[in-house]
């Protein structure tokens, strides 16, 4: 009987501290708890038309005259900006009077046109069209041009987030800074890399040599780049999912953003260097953990 007695004391004691230590498992977290931050990411669009045009020792404007109507009103003017898709990741490697960080991004931007039908000079070789803003002298093949720019951004980013932290106003103004490399291509109807065409002579270089520093149209522009913008934080609309996102995914803060898009990318005034500079807007979501 004794031996019943301490086993059901033992039973009780042992199912008393497991319900403690469920109980202790289950205490909420404090009201001001906050998970470690360090990182930031975002996911932004917009739109970017490069200013090829603009390029040193070009003759004409052979970016407007390929992908803008001859017979438009617009014709021999920039092209309309196509859409250009961004991520950014952001570490801050400090938070004090708001918080400073580096930042890398990667984008993507491609615009289509129908090529030109190319004539043939005496000696054999192909010749572009003499394109004349205003009048259809140039006809268009079925075939497809496409210049894709990816935007490489290594950037210093500053977040002014005193003003959602200490007083609870839901804005955060942040600069951001820094140097770009476009990387740039052209690809013909066949998907393949397309040829140079001489800037003097207009024929097609076509030497069958591609890469950097070939005949084939593809290359790089290094430059800078500058990103002012303004965030809404996204906590204030739910609190309690806000905190729930931080204490179990990590997630301390979510945004919507608007930000300016300056891109100063003309191998810093080099003549011979692509020119893809524009100005623009982006806009996204950011989260930060």
């Amino acid at each position: 009987m004794k031996a019943a007695f301490a086993a059901l004391a033992a039973a009780l004691t042992l199912g008393a501290a497991a319900a403690r230590a469920e109980d202790l498992a289950l205490d909420p977290l404090p009201e001001d708890y906050r998970s470690p931050q360090h990182f930031a990411f975002e996911l932004k669009f917009g739109t970017y038309s490069p200013n090829i045009d603009a390029t040193g020792g070009l003759t004409g404007k052979p970016f407007s005259d390929e992908f803008v109507a001859q017979d438009s009103a617009n014709a021999g003017k920039r092209p309309d900006g196509k859409l250009l898709t961004s991520m950014e990741f952001d570490w801050q490697f400090w938070h004090g009077f708001g918080s400073l960080g580096v930042g890398v991004s990667a984008g993507l931007m491609r615009v289509s046109t129908h090529s030109f039908v190319y004539g043939t000079a005496t000696d054999g070789s192909l010749v572009s069209c003499p394109v004349v803003p205003g009048q259809l002298n140039c006809q268009r093949s079925g075939d497809t041009n496409t210049l894709s720019v990816i935007p490489l951004t290594l950037e210093l980013v500053y977040r002014f987030d005193v003003l959602s932290k200490r007083w609870n106003i839901p804005v955060v103004p942040y600069l951001k800074g820094g140097i770009g490399y476009y990387l740039w291509w052209v690809a013909d109807g066949s998907g393949n890399l397309a040829h140079n065409v001489d800037k003097t002579s207009q024929q097609i270089v076509n030497t069958g040599t591609c890469g950097f520093g070939g005949d084939c149209a593809l290359g790089g522009t290094f430059g800078l780049v500058a990103h002012p913008g303004i965030a809404l934080m996204l906590d204030f609309l739910d609190p309690g999912s806000a905190r729930t996102m931080d204490n179990e995914l990590g997630i301390n803060h979510t945004y919507l953003f608007c930000e300016l898009n300056y891109a100063w990318i003309n191998g810093f005034g080099s003549a011979t260097k692509l020119n893809l500079s524009d100005t623009g807007w982006n806009a996204g979501l950011a989260f930060e953990f």
